[in-house]
């Protein structure tokens, strides 16, 4: 935006807003939306707004419990949906983490159960009964 047209709207803006605080108070519900969006931050939710703490997320279990209770909180209204989501993006994170933490764990057992055993067979001397089985086949 250039020098020019910063200086002129900083310098009616004073004047728009007063009319637009008018008008809200007059009974626009536009302009009063308007005001409130301008001037009211979003109010932001954090996991005490759900009721009660989540618990601890160290299994599959406690992150269906979690997700249960954030629906329950954006469904009766306690939060609302978007910080429904980024909560639930968050318990979609850590279920990765304990994914890739089980998987790391069943890989190293397999890797340390995987060892190859190799069995010797006992040396014995051929006898005449392999002798004649190898000379029949």
């Amino acid at each position: 935006m250039s020098k020019q047209i910063f200086d002129k709207l900083e310098s009616e803006i004073a004047p728009i807003l007063e009319a637009v605080v008018e008008r809200a108070k007059a009974g626009s519900g536009q302009d009063a939306r308007f005001l409130l969006t301008l001037f009211v931050p979003k109010a932001k939710q954090n996991s005490a707004d759900l009721g009660t703490d989540i618990p601890a997320l160290e299994t599959a279990d406690d992150l269906a419990a979690a997700h249960a209770q954030i629906i329950g909180a954006v469904t009766s209204g306690k939060i609302d949906a978007d910080a429904g989501h980024s909560i639930s993006a968050l318990l979609e994170s850590q279920r990765r983490h304990i994914e890739t933490v089980q998987l790391s764990r069943k890989l190293e057992r397999l890797e340390r159960g995987a060892a190859p055993v190799i069995e010797i067979a006992p040396i014995r001397e051929i006898g005449e009964d392999d002798a004649l089985s190898a000379s029949k086949s």
